[in-house]
């Protein structure tokens, strides 16, 4: 029997047991601190050697592309895959197909301020020419008559088929495009700011110079602006491998020949003083 059956011996067991107890919980505690500090450790040093190595197997893939961009190789490469995105997207199956202008416009405050820019031009002309200016300028007339037309064309027109795409132009020849991009705009706003800009020029190149001379003036600032932005683009690819504007832009809008006809409208006023 165990001493002290009395029950004294019992506790003191029983103290001792307890003693030892918390001697190994401690000790247990002790060591699963330690070994938890170690693996945060362990796991901090392998998670910086891992971004140490991906940084410096990044920053060797980026000097090797590179080196490859820079060849004559890597430019035709990257000319080549350009060129396939290219003929997909002007293609008929390309991104293009489903995209009619003009897109929805909603009444915000772009729309709001080019609308009020609109009709104070317009009122101005009016004072300035005349309130039947427009009937006189049978060309004037007549570009802002198109532009309304193809606004409202029900369904919208293609944008892949109209827009100014250098690539298109110059490899595909397709000359229509140096016109078209004129007449078709993305929305209410777009055609709003475009026929402000330009209404003022218009009605004073065709005053000055006659219908027949600003038609024919009218015509070709249309084909030289949008061939010279195809010449920009051809060149941009050549010389610095600029390759988005020539092989993926698709302009549209009268700001170009706008731009164009203040050049002139400029002149004939500089020339006049």
């Amino acid at each position: 029997m165990p001493p002290d059956f009395d029950g004294g011996g019992w506790t003191s067991t029983l103290a001792e047991l307890q003693v030892e107890a918390e001697d190994v919980i401690k000790r247990l505690m002790e060591y699963t601190a330690d070994g938890t500090e170690k693996l945060v450790q362990y796991t901090t040093d392998s998670s910086n050697k891992v971004l140490q190595l991906s940084q410096e197997g990044a920053d060797r893939l980026r000097d090797y592309l590179d080196e490859i961009s820079g060849s004559s190789f890597g430019q035709k490469a990257q000319d080549r895959l350009h060129r396939v995105r290219a003929e997909w997207q002007w293609g008929s199956h390309g991104l293009g197909t489903s995209l009619h202008v003009p897109i929805p416009c909603e009444v915000d405050h772009r729309f709001i301020v080019a609308l009020a820019i609109l009709l104070k031009v317009s009122s101005d002309q009016a004072e300035q020419h005349g309130s039947e200016a427009l009937l006189r300028r049978p060309v004037t007339l007549a570009l802002i008559l198109i532009e309304a037309v193809t606004f409202m064309v029900p369904g919208g027109l293609p944008l892949r088929e109209l827009c100014l795409s250098p690539f298109c132009v110059w490899e595909k020849a397709q000359w229509m495009r140096l016109v078209t991009p004129a007449v078709i705009h993305m929305d209410a706003t777009h055609l709003m700011c475009n026929l402000a800009t330009a209404l003022p020029d218009c009605l004073e190149l065709e005053a000055s110079g006659g219908s027949i001379k600003f038609g024919l003036e009218l015509v070709g600032l249309t084909g030289l602006s949008h061939t010279i932005y195809v010449a920009w683009a051809l060149a941009s690819k050549s010389a610095f491998r600029r390759n988005v504007e020539y092989y993926s832009v698709g302009a549209v809008g009268l700001s170009s020949v706008a731009f164009a006809l203040q050049v002139v409208a400029g002149g004939q006023k500089r020339a006049k003083v």
